[in-house]
């Protein structure tokens, strides 16, 4: 009967705080098999509560990968000059689906940007398709959807034109379109939100998938260290065997056969760079490391696309904090072949910090 209560009381709740978009989109949307994090719909919220910030600050966007190395905490604890580092990474993303925030961050009060540029990241959608048969396109719609569904007019931009024709149906670019996919939202967040309270699943404080209130006591700390994201490392207790066959799969993955251009991806990576310089941003072109196995299964000149993408990037005025070809990371700071685990964030934030306010306050 306590339990019965309990849920009542929390549906009357949920009544109540339903009424804000941030909270549903905060806690919602989780039907759908592509999504397993709800930071794809905070980066709006968060670059705006970063641009109160009144000192110098630092952002990092990219995939997963950036999102695991970055401690913001670390990073902003070692700075001599109090600058602030807050942490925009998100699972599986790339420059295509995270191109959508750069018109509000070239306008926001952000000094310099880190942008991932990984060997997974600079690839053809089309490819996976016809000969992997990954199917990139669930992914991409429900970051276009919620991304665009959460913006405002002034977040249009470049990017708009960048999108292949076949996504462009996916896009929010009007209060219509956006009213229309929220009220879809809602009522699907609102079913998945009490089913997970009636199997008793979900809990209402903050867990690791969830995004604290930007009212929050715990919103700044979690822009800087999204602590849900992290886990330990997995390939310590692989079998030299298992290990093995872990690093050949690299050969089949079409996501680490990097092309050298002319993906979406690429004209998406460019448009972010000529965008924020315009704007007066720094930028820092970031590759990040990889377990050194790694490197004895690949085939010859299978990163060469990667090597010239970062040739192009260079007639840019942009920096390079690059890590991918450095064999000094060790096997414990790996939780898999990509990932770094806790020692690889403390090693990031040691070699990243004193970099970046080199070229801050120089």
């Amino acid at each position: 009967m306590e339990k019965w209560s309990e849920f009542i009381v929390s549906i009357c709740i949920i009544s109540l705080v339903f009424t804000s978009s941030s909270f549903m989109l905060t806690n919602t949307i989780g039907k759908e098999e592509a999504l397993t994090s709800t930071r794809y719909n905070f980066v709006y919220e968060a670059i705006d509560h970063i641009n109160d910030d009144n000192t110098l600050s630092v952002v990092g966007i990219g995939s997963s990968m950036m999102e695991q190395a970055f401690d913001g905490n670390c990073m902003t604890n070692k700075s001599n000059n109090n600058i602030a580092f807050y942490n925009l990474g998100m699972a599986a993303s790339r420059s295509y689906t995270d191109m959508m925030m750069i018109p509000r961050l070239s306008a926001s009060s952000v000094d310099l940007v880190m942008i991932e540029v990984g060997v997974n990241l600079l690839f053809k959608m089309d490819y996976e398709k016809e000969n992997v048969g990954e199917d990139p396109d669930h992914y991409v719609e429900m970051r276009l959807r919620i991304g665009t569904m959460m913006q405002e007019e002034r977040d249009k931009g470049g990017w708009v034109d960048i999108i292949l024709p076949e996504h462009k149906e996916w896009l929010d670019l009007n209060s219509l379109q956006r009213a229309e996919d929220l009220r879809y939202y809602t009522q699907v967040g609102l079913e998945n939100h009490l089913r997970s309270y009636a199997s008793n699943l979900y809990d209402v404080g903050l867990t690791p998938k969830k995004i604290p209130s930007p009212d929050s006591d715990k919103y700044d700390d979690y822009l800087r260290t999204p602590r849900g994201a992290w886990a330990n490392s997995g390939i310590d207790f692989m079998t030299k065997e298992e290990l093995n066959q872990y690093n050949e799969s690299l050969k089949s993955g079409s996501s680490y056969r990097p092309f050298a251009n002319g993906t979406a991806n690429h004209e998406a990576l460019f448009y972010e760079v000529e965008t924020l310089l315009a704007a007066g941003k720094q930028v820092v072109i970031v590759t990040l490391p990889h377990y050194k196995e790694v490197y004895k299964h690949l085939d010859e000149g299978q990163w060469d696309g990667f090597n010239e993408t970062l040739q192009d990037l260079g007639e840019y005025d942009v920096s390079f904090l690059n890590y991918t070809f450095d064999t000094s990371w060790q096997y414990y700071h790996f939780r898999d072949r990509n990932h770094l685990d806790s020692d690889g964030r403390k090693e990031f934030c040691k070699r990243v910090a004193p970099e970046i306010e080199q070229l801050l306050v120089s």
